[in-house]
């Protein structure tokens, strides 16, 4: 009775451990997949249950250091596109990042659940949306800055570092250092510093 108890009051930290030696072997495969398309992988990556790599061909990866990745994050990186994810990024649950040309997260940045970041778009000056080429333009987001939940990152966007973009903004343009920025479409309302 006592061995049985003693084991009983073991499980949670048996899960526990088991969960993390699920995790990092997660992590690494992740790793030794991109880096067998040729990416530069960091280290320390923390990948979640259920992130998907869509890797074109001639595409360029740079992860750096200690980037996390959320559960049902989705990377999709065209033909010979580029995706440059700094060191200490974070991205959480359901967010994509598409790219067709290039985008660009810096250091030290978060990125909250469910946002959207594309560098391309449909040609709007096409006469049928269905067979409308795709047009792009890089994406680059500063160091330190924080995209909160939900919120679209459109093509050609360029947001500065430092910058924090509120729950369920649109942002199409630029958004300067340290600004804090709401709304559809995103509007600075307040300087951080």
């Amino acid at each position: 009775m006592l061995r049985s108890n003693f084991a009983i009051r073991k499980i949670p930290q048996i899960l526990k451990l088991a969960g993390r030696a699920r995790g990092r072997i997660r992590s690494l495969w992740f790793v030794l997949c991109l880096r067998a398309s040729g990416a530069h992988v960091g280290r320390k990556i923390s990948v979640n249950r259920g992130v998907q790599v869509i890797i074109g061909r001639g595409a360029i990866w740079h992860i750096g250091d200690r980037v996390s990745l959320g559960a049902g994050v989705i990377l999709s990186v065209g033909d010979g596109a580029t995706l440059i994810l700094g060191n200490d990024v974070r991205i959480a649950h359901y967010t994509l990042i598409g790219v067709q040309n290039s985008i660009t997260i810096a250091d030290r940045t978060q990125v909250g659940e469910h946002c959207s970041i594309r560098d391309h778009g449909h040609d709007p000056s096409a006469p049928s949306m269905h067979s409308a080429a795709l047009v792009s333009s890089p994406v680059c987001i500063g160091e330190d800055s924080w995209i909160a939940r939900g919120v679209a990152v459109l093509m050609g966007s360029r947001i500065e570092a430092g910058a924090i973009i509120g729950a369920n903004a649109v942002v199409r343009g630029d958004v300067p250092q340290d600004a804090v920025a709401v709304g559809v479409p995103a509007h600075v309302i307040r300087l951080r510093r």
